[in-house]
């Protein structure tokens, strides 16, 4: 088809080059291009299509549509658009040989102000062939709606769904942090047709059989954390497994099996780690008892699980619940465990999760009555309007975000350069937006060295200036330390038959503890 007869639609000025140019194929994926082919130039935050103009030139394209200005060879036709993926519409109506009145464009607005354009191509693309569209609001721009965060909540593009089913009448697919709840509503709705899961798949690979035998509460809930799934491909270059499923791509080398002869196991904290080793061991055949010194398990992990967009937090500890239960575990709450106790004494193993307890250095005034640990806060709240938040690490962020939703004014201090430098890199792209969109007030390189019934003075770590920070609530959120005082003890009497886990062990984020847990239960021999 020659190139005047494919752009008559188009809104273009031409740059160089020739319209009566035979083109073969029209592509914007620079791998797919071939020789007499139009190439279009999407932009893009990760991917833009510009730059890989020499690629499509070496095998043969004789036409680009861009955006912005090129150098190419006086051969090459060039023509230069406003909009590249609107120009792309317009090619695959006149390429396909359906008028381009049949196109449809679509405005969305996304989630949490985002914006994507989705162009809908009625009567064209069904009548290609395309059996089904997947729709959603994930572009390389916003990375984290590829990987919907936590911070997003449940069913986060199913919205879109509505406005599609107006204008296809093939099947519509849909994905983005569903729970099995929102999936049936989304269904139920008419607005789609297929649900697609996919970390939920590597938390719980047997979920859709569970579902089908009424076993909802058996479910092992996906947290949304992005940490050992697509932080592990992506940030670690390592191999995909999950935060809640130690076994996810080791299934085969991490069989749970019987034990020979089932040990008499003691597990002192029912964090997240304490919970898993638990779970593990009576899997195995143990005799386990499971000690919680609080009324309640879960341990810290349980307690930042307050606000709402952490409700997978209290789902995964309901999940414990329900398999402990099952599995017969002895399970004592309020009570705390000495090394003295006989039960230690007739244990074979025993495991040692007694978590953390928080950090906060011998600074002035951090034993004022206005000033509170985040995990405190997490506990009882706050009736402060004006909170300073010391420490911006991920529970200092997290926190920052419930309360900005309790209609508190918000300040961050930290010390370093940046927030949430310990967050997964995903949802760090989250939490910065948040911050800006909420005006929770930023006060990076700054050390804390005092603090006042009024406010936090600190330090410019570069130049050394003091200022202060007004507020009439502090939360400290310097960080955690290993909870050592009884577990050191029952150590030094049974050495040879405990084993460290979670933050006792090394302080860290859930899925750690709960992959040390699920270790130390399958070294049991």
């Amino acid at each position: 088809m020659k190139l005047i007869d494919l752009i008559f639609r188009m809104n273009y000025t031409l740059l160089q080059g020739s319209l009566e140019q035979d083109i073969t194929e029209v592509i914007y994926d620079s791998r797919k291009a071939v020789p007499g082919c139009i190439f279009l130039c999407l932009p893009g935050a990760v991917t833009d299509g510009h730059k890989y103009i020499p690629d499509v030139l070496e095998k043969g394209a004789v036409a680009l549509v861009v955006e912005q200005d090129v150098k190419v060879p006086e051969h090459i036709t060039l023509l230069k658009v406003d909009n590249s993926r609107v120009a792309l519409a317009e090619l695959a109506a006149a390429w396909y040989g359906h008028p381009a009145e049949k196109l449809t464009t679509i405005g969305v607005t996304g989630t949490k102000g985002k914006t994507t354009t989705t162009y809908m191509i009625r009567g064209i693309l069904e009548k290609a062939g395309v059996d089904a569209f997947d729709v959603d609001v994930a572009s390389y721009e916003h990375l984290d709606l590829i990987y919907p965060t936590v911070y997003y909540g449940d069913s986060v593009t199913s919205y879109v769904c509505k406005e599609a089913r107006k204008h296809v009448s093939v099947p519509i697919i849909n994905g983005g942090s569903h729970t099995m709840e929102t999936a049936v509503d989304l269904l139920e709705s008419g607005d789609a047709d297929i649900i697609q899961f996919g970390r939920q798949l590597i938390a719980d690979p047997d979920f859709p059989n569970k579902l089908k035998d009424n076993r909802r509460d058996d479910i092992r809930p996906c947290l949304l954390c992005n940490e050992e799934c697509i932080g592990r491909i992506m940030g670690r270059q390592s191999q995909l497994s999950c935060t809640v499923n130690i076994q996810a791509c080791m299934e085969g080398h991490y069989q749970i099996t019987k034990l020979p002869e089932p040990k008499n196991v003691v597990v002192i904290g029912a964090g997240p780690g304490g919970l898993e080793a638990a779970r593990v061991a009576a899997m195995r055949g143990c005799k386990v008892t499971l000690f919680e010194k609080s009324g309640k398990i879960g341990g810290n992990f349980g307690t930042i699980g307050s606000d709402g967009f952490k409700h997978r937090i209290r789902d995964l500890i309901w999940w414990y619940n329900n398999q402990l239960n099952k599995l017969g575990v002895d399970l004592r709450l309020n009570t705390e465990i000495t090394a003295d106790d006989p039960i230690l004494g007739s244990a074979d193993a025993i495991f040692l999760a007694t978590g953390s307890v928080p950090l906060v250095p011998p600074i002035p005034g951090a034993d004022l009555p206005n000033v509170m640990t985040v995990l405190d806060y997490h506990r009882h709240g706050t009736d402060g309007q004006n909170i300073v938040i010391c420490g911006g690490g991920l529970s200092g962020c997290d926190a920052a975000i419930e309360l900005h939703g309790e209609g508190k004014n918000v300040s961050i201090i930290e010390m370093q350069d940046d927030i949430a430098k310990d967050a997964q890199f995903i949802n760090s792209i989250t939490i910065h937006e948040l911050m800006k969109e909420y005006g929770i007030a930023l006060h990076t390189s700054q050390r804390v060295v005092g603090i006042e019934p009024d406010g936090v003075r600190v330090v410019n770590v570069n130049d050394g200036t003091e200022s202060k920070i007004a507020g009439d609530t502090v939360l400290a959120a310097f960080g955690q330390k290993s909870n050592t005082e009884v577990a050191d003890k029952i150590y030094a009497k049974y050495h040879t038959k405990c084993n460290y886990i979670g933050d006792f062990n090394q302080v860290g984020k859930s899925g750690k503890a709960i992959r040390d847990g699920f270790y130390a239960a399958m070294g049991l021999q």
